[in-house]
């Protein structure tokens, strides 16, 4: 994979376009790169990610179970909302229930 730098000006562009983070382990997000598909946890219905910069800290806070890494990627304002199950304000969550495709986001993982 190609690697993609998050940048303003790789972005700027694309004025509805975020960084975000889905929080993992290390062998979950091997599999996500391999298939280029999020799955909602099979104890939630949504895909729940970070705005970006985010610390695994502040993703343990928000109730992420692995946080060994993060895949980094794009989404559109529109697709996420605030995650209304926390009070960390970067917290975020997928608005459409289900599988996320991300092969076109520019997927980037980065051990913690």
């Amino acid at each position: 994979m190609e690697a993609y730098v998050y940048s303003k000006e790789n972005i700027q562009n694309k004025k509805n376009l975020i960084v975000v983070a889905h929080y993992t382990s290390a062998e979950c997000a091997k599999k996500i790169l391999e298939s280029g598909v999020i799955e909602p946890s099979k104890w939630e219905s949504n895909v729940f990610v970070m705005a970006e910069p985010a610390s695994a800290k502040e993703a343990e806070s928000a109730g992420a179970k692995y946080t060994e890494g993060k895949i980094m990627f794009l989404a559109d304002r529109s697709e996420v909302t605030k995650d209304l199950g926390t009070d960390q304000p970067k917290a975020l969550m997928f608005k459409s229930p289900g599988a996320i495709n991300i092969k076109d986001r520019a997927p980037v993982f980065v051990e913690n």
